[in-house]
């Protein structure tokens, strides 16, 4: 998968401009051993943080 975002008018740009937040978060959900914690919903639309 590629990090990307959209920005106000509906262009996508390169995960360059992407907040280091969400590319952190981004790779907490998509390692396998944080699972336990973090996760992607069943269909992929969103994340899941376990209590």
């Amino acid at each position: 998968m590629v990090k990307a975002a959209s920005n106000d008018n509906g262009s996508v740009s390169s995960s360059s401009s992407v907040a280091p937040f969400l590319n952190k978060c981004y790779d907490m959900v998509e390692d396998r051993s944080t699972d336990s914690i973090i996760y992607w919903s069943q269909f992929g639309h969103s994340f899941i943080i376990s209590n």
